[in-house]
Order: C-alpha cells, then sequence, then structure tokens
C-alpha cells in the first residue's frame, strides 16, 4: 500500500463528507431536521420499552412459559434492530452537517473485532478471524466498534447460507507510517456495476439489502474521521472484499 494513494484516496473521499458544519440553509434542512427530531423522540420511547421488557423479565422470570420468554426475547431483539436503524439515521444527519466528534483514545482493535464477531456470527454464517495478537490504534473505542459492526452485518446479510466470512487484520508500513488494514470479504453476489461507484453513499441500498443503505456511509464516514479510508472490491468468482484502513497508534 502506497501512504501516497491512502493519503490521495481520504482527501477525495474527505469532500463527499463535509468536515465543518454547513452555515448556509440548504433545501433539504427542513426534511434534516424533521428527521433529527423524529428519531430522536422515537430512541426516547425505545429507551423506555426497553426499560419495561428489562423489568419485566426480572421479576416474573420464573413464572413465565417458554413461549413468554421466546417471545418477550423476539419483542427486545426487534427493538434492538430498531434503535440501531434510529441511531444510524441520527449519526447520518450528524455527518452530514458536521457534528461527528470523535473521543479518541488508545484502542486495541484485536478484541473488538473477536467481541464483534462472536456476537453476530452463527452456524449458517460463521466468521474465520485471522488477527495478530494486538493491533493499537488512536481512535473512539465505540465509533470504531459501530464501524466493524455495521461491516460484519452487511457481511453477513450477502453471504450464502453456509459460506463463511472472512477478516484479517494486518498491519502495513509505508514511508516510515504504519496502517492497520483490516480485510473483510464473502463468497455472496457482487455488487451492481451500476452501485459499486455509489456504494458508500448514503441510501444507496442494493437489491437484496433489507436496510435503508447507511451503514456502509457511516462505516466510511467513521474511518475519514479516524484519517484512514473505506475501500470496496466486487467481481464474479472472488465476492466481495472490503477493506478498511486507520493509522497505526
Amino acid at each position: 500500500m502506497n501512504e501516497q494513494y491512502v493519503r490521495t484516496q481520504i482527501a477525495e473521499q474527505r469532500l463527499l463528507v463535509p468536515a465543518q458544519p454547513t452555515i448556509e440553509l440548504g433545501p433539504n434542512q427542513p426534511a434534516e431536521e424533521f428527521i433529527a427530531i423524529l428519531a430522536h423522540d422515537l430512541r426516547n420511547y425505545i429507551a423506555s420499552v426497553h426499560g419495561y421488557f428489562a423489568l419485566l423479565h426480572q421479576s416474573t422470570q420464573h413464572k413465565w412459559q417458554e413461549l413468554d420468554r421466546q417471545l418477550a426475547g423476539n419483542a427486545k431483539q426487534t427493538l434492538e434492530q430498531m434503535d440501531k436503524l434510529i441511531a444510524n439515521v441520527l449519526d447520518t444527519v450528524r455527518m452530514q452537517r458536521g457534528f461527528f466528534d470523535l473521543m479518541l483514545q488508545p484502542v486495541d482493535l484485536v478484541p473488538l473485532i473477536r467481541n464483534c464477531a462472536d456476537l453476530l456470527q452463527t452456524d449458517s454464517h460463521p466468521i474465520e478471524l485471522d488477527l495478530p495478537p494486538t493491533a493499537r490504534v488512536h481512535g473512539d473505542e465505540e465509533r470504531l466498534r459501530q464501524a466493524l459492526h455495521n461491516l460484519l452485518t452487511n457481511a453477513i446479510q450477502h453471504s450464502p447460507s453456509g459460506t463463511p466470512v472472512k477478516l484479517s487484520l494486518t498491519v502495513e508500513t509505508q514511508l516510515d507510517a504504519k496502517w492497520m488494514v483490516l480485510t473483510m470479504s464473502n463468497r455472496g453476489a457482487v455488487i451492481p456495476p451500476d452501485l459499486l461507484p455509489r456504494i458508500f453513499e448514503p441510501f444507496a441500498a442494493g437489491p437484496h439489502s433489507t436496510g435503508l443503505g447507511l451503514g456502509l456511509y457511516l462505516v466510511r464516514g467513521i474511518a475519514l474521521a479516524h484519517g484512514g479510508i473505506l475501500t470496496v472490491r466486487s467481481a464474479a468468482g472472488s465476492g466481495t472484499c472490503f477493506e478498511l484502513v486507520l493509522p497505526s497508534e
């Protein structure tokens, strides 16, 4: 990997993610404000329902039948998915307005990756890891966790049942600079050629996607905010491969 290439890619991609708040009112600002307020209020309601479920589960667990526990678990899982969707909407508005702040600290990517893989992999969608003992960056732990979660969720969603998602992490040095290179690949259908150039734009969802198309947009924004980049390759016979590059600590 060439450092000049990385820096050029970062500069080009930053044009798509405003680094400063937009002062001039744009034609979509009223709609963005409405979405932000609606998402914020919905998230508050969901937080309350989460609390009710937690209390209900603690107080009546010993009396519940298996079906009751299963239905409550399904409801809780649905609420969690709704909460993540709303969080993505809010983060998209923040990113487009330049209010996407980071809380930087030393972070080891290896336990973050292992934790996300443990939470998301299933018998039908295993995640194969190839990781070094440690890989430290200077970043926002929760934002990096969000990026990893979105990447893995996207890879699993587009992987055929019974095929693994492969994730590797290497350290590369170019011109005295160290880069953490996270490569994630799956054997699913290739990204359509007309979608590939727009894959990191908001709401650019493919024909087999079930979400709003915000996950990869946010991953790219998180990468750029950390001084890194996100790229993708997709071709028949080799599947799809995302590469997340972050500067080492």
